[in-house]
């Protein structure tokens, strides 16, 4: 069978957040929930990095991994 196209996550939120997301439906700004979910996962994903880390030795580490990490990157 294959892997499924699309996961169904729950979540709880305040009325208040509820309603303000409602707002902006009303506003034309998203389709429904569903589509300012997706949106806002999305952009959170976006600034979210994780780091994977290696066991490497001090001075190859100090000599090779930063700095191409950082050169690659952009950033640290």
């Amino acid at each position: 069978m294959p892997p499924p196209v699309s996961v169904s996550i729950g979540a709880k939120i305040a009325p208040e957040q509820a309603a303000q997301i409602r707002d902006l439906i009303e506003a034309g700004l998203y389709f429904d929930e569903s589509d300012f979910v997706r949106d806002a996962i999305r952009h959170r994903l976006s600034e979210i990095k994780v780091i994977k880390c290696r066991d490497v030795d001090f001075q190859t580490a100090k000599k090779k991994e930063i700095l191409g990490y950082y050169k690659y990157r952009g950033e640290a």
